[in-house]
């Protein structure tokens, strides 16, 4: 009986210990580059966030600041798809992720498109798809809000 009661305490005072320990927040600090390099992507984010036409067939896509995109007027029958955007990897080079949750070609729908961004600026952005020989230009699109 009194062995049971000590493993009782025993296990008890070890709970509690883990429990203290993880409440106090004993997670790692997040390092400094990792903590610029994720407000350089934001800061990016929200640069992207607009709508943008590219070539002929090729479309408008429209990314939002709530994280979701369209792209529509795609090929020669219009096509379009809508889902979440993102970016990942390095601010220098990184990558636009669109995540597709509806889609005229329905081979889409649920896949995730990575598009490496080759130049983002006011005017324009050019990102090359998977595959692709050539980079893709798309030119920002002009409205009220963004003149």
């Amino acid at each position: 009986m009194c062995v049971t009661a000590l493993r009782c305490v025993l296990a008890g005072s070890l709970l509690a210990a883990l429990l203290t320990n993880g409440a106090t927040g004993s997670a790692a600090p997040v390092p400094a580059d990792r903590a610029r390099a994720e407000k350089e992507l934001q800061a990016l984010k929200a640069k992207l966030c607009g709508s943008w036409r590219g070539g002929p067939c090729e479309g408008c896509l429209t990314l939002r600041a709530d994280g979701t995109y369209s792209w529509t007027e795609i090929g020669p029958g219009g096509d379009q798809h809508f889902g979440a955007w993102g970016l990942k990897g390095d601010p220098a080079q990184p990558t636009l992720v669109l995540k597709c949750a509806e889609a005229d070609d329905k081979e889409l729908e649920g896949k995730v498109i990575e598009l490496k961004l080759l130049r983002v600026a006011d005017a324009g952005i050019e990102f090359k798809e998977p595959g692709a020989e050539k980079p893709k230009n798309f030119s920002r699109v002009k409205t009220d809000d963004n003149p």
